[in-house]
């Protein structure tokens, strides 16, 4: 059997969801008013082709290389690099901060721009060192923030690079490697002469190591770059069309990021004042700067109403996946209404008639990753569900869940149904609370501008915001916040 990858198939699935169930919208305005997480316009960006290009020179629509902004889901998973694109450039003038590594490089950023970084290395790892996204101003000197590469590279257009981009184009070959093909490597082959000797000169002056292979029957001796970043090097610096073709087609399925030497220690943070910054957002809203791992800068709308961003593939297929069960599990004769009370939209996900129960009963379908064996429903699920039925005048409601993991142990998936029933009490207190977030909402679209962060979110029986822990938004209400502070 020959297994070959085929990524044209997966982008035609990816689209047809798209398109199936509507998840990606056309963002037609942006509202930047809140952007603080930005570089100086100097930094060095890496371009999907393995160019650094200045963030002054680039432009609307310019492909680059970013990473997972978060782990996906399961054991085992780690981010992987992918191509990106630059949908947002704004100039600015925000407090800044110049962060200089060990190995000499430096970038200025403004104090809330995020790395993927951990803390200074204290011997041992506690839950407060993982790997996670910080804002500069909360880096010190000995904080590790993950490189994707520990230099930058140039391409000197000189007949010595045009005579290696030659010679890797007519021999060279690029395919993924190990175990997973996650990796990337760049292979060659030529039989001993003074090609091969002023090859392997050339390719040592660039500070590329290569491991050798043993030679074939017919003569011909094989040399392979030694992980992701001798190819990235090569690549970069030497600039060969046919393979940097080919590393655009491989770059279809995400490529991992190095293992070896993954982190670059901060010698020096020193707060500079105000200076020239330019805002950068990106689709998968990461990118690199200067060859370490930085976050998105969020110039995404209060609400998705104002300016939907692309979701990523994964989710994507996580958003498709739920709406997929959904249709699988909604019988052929249920009813898929949509009501409207005051101002608000509801829509169930199906009326039906139940055997042993007089006229059609409400029926909500949820799809979870949590266990099977967490007694409390999410208080979100419980609201909603309170507001229909509010708006149908009923005190009960049928709920189904889908239990993906089940238990996290076999069997699964598992399903369970429930009936919830609610006192009148409950009903209007929680439609009187809807309609408070109703104005809110509807005065600060009218004003254009966004609500005040964290005034309108719930705290759990310990003050923690649980709402704000996985928003998409938090980094902006953050912004905010700051500004706010400013002033």
């Amino acid at each position: 059997m020959v297994k070959t990858e085929n990524p044209e198939l997966s982008r035609l699935i990816l689209n047809h969801l798209s398109d199936k169930y509507k998840l990606k919208q056309p963002r037609e305005d942006i509202h930047l008013s809140t952007l603080v997480y930005c570089l100086a316009p100097d930094t060095q960006i890496l371009t999907s082709d393995l160019r650094w290009e200045a963030l002054s020179n680039l432009k609307i629509g310019d492909e680059l290389i970013g990473v997972d902004e978060n782990i996906m889901f399961g054991r085992g998973e780690r981010r992987k690099s992918r191509i990106t694109s630059v949908v947002a450039l704004v100039p600015t003038r925000l407090p800044s901060y110049r962060i200089t590594m060990t190995d000499g490089r430096g970038v200025v950023s403004s104090a809330d721009h995020l790395w993927l970084s951990m803390p200074k290395w204290k011997g041992y790892i506690s839950n407060q060192d993982k790997l996670t996204w910080r804002q500069t101003d909360k880096l010190t000197v000995g904080s590790r923030i993950r490189q994707y590469c520990p230099s930058t590279w140039k391409c000197h257009n000189n007949y010595d690079t045009g005579y290696l981009a030659g010679f890797l184009d007519g021999e060279g070959c690029l395919s993924k490697s190990g175990n997973n093909l996650s990796g990337l490597q760049m292979q060659f082959g030529q039989k001993p002469g003074p090609v091969l000797s002023h090859v392997l000169e050339l390719i040592n002056n660039l500070g590329v190591k290569l491991l050798s292979y043993k030679g074939s029957q017919s003569g011909v001796n094989s040399f392979g770059t030694t992980g992701l970043i001798g190819t990235y090097y090569l690549l970069g610096s030497v600039r060969p069309k046919r393979l940097l073709e080919k590393l655009r087609y491989l770059y279809n399925n995400p490529i991992g990021l190095q293992v070896t030497n993954p982190y670059a220690e901060i010698a020096a943070i020193e707060f500079i004042g105000e200076r020239d910054l330019i805002a950068l957002e990106t689709k998968s809203r990461t990118f690199i700067a200067e060859g370490l791992i930085s976050h998105n800068c969020l110039t995404r709308s209060f609400f998705d109403a104002h300016s939907a961003v692309e979701p990523t593939d994964e989710e994507l297929m996580l958003f498709a996946l739920g709406y997929g069960l959904q249709d699988v599990l909604t019988p052929p004769d249920a009813e898929t209404p949509i009501y409207e009370d005051e101002g608000i939209i509801y829509r169930p996900d199906m009326l039906l008639c139940i055997p042993g129960n007089v006229g059609l009963q409400l029926i909500e379908v949820k799809t979870t990753r949590m266990s099977s064996k967490k007694g409390e429903l999410p208080e979100t699920w419980i609201e909603y569900i309170k507001g229909g039925c509010h708006i149908r005048k009923t005190n009960s409601y049928e709920l189904v869940i889908l239990y993906l993991m089940g238990n996290y142990a076999p069997p699964f998936p598992q399903i369970s149904a429930c009936r919830l029933e609610f006192e009148q009490r409950e009903l209007d207190e929680n439609w009187q609370y809807l309609i408070n977030r109703r104005d809110v909402y509807q005065s600060h679209m009218a004003d254009n501008t966004p609500p005040e962060p964290y005034m309108w979110c719930k705290v759990d029986d310990k003050g923690a915001m649980w709402e704000c822990k996985n928003c998409r938004y938090k980094l902006q209400c953050s912004a905010i916040s700051l500004l706010k502070k400013g002033d």
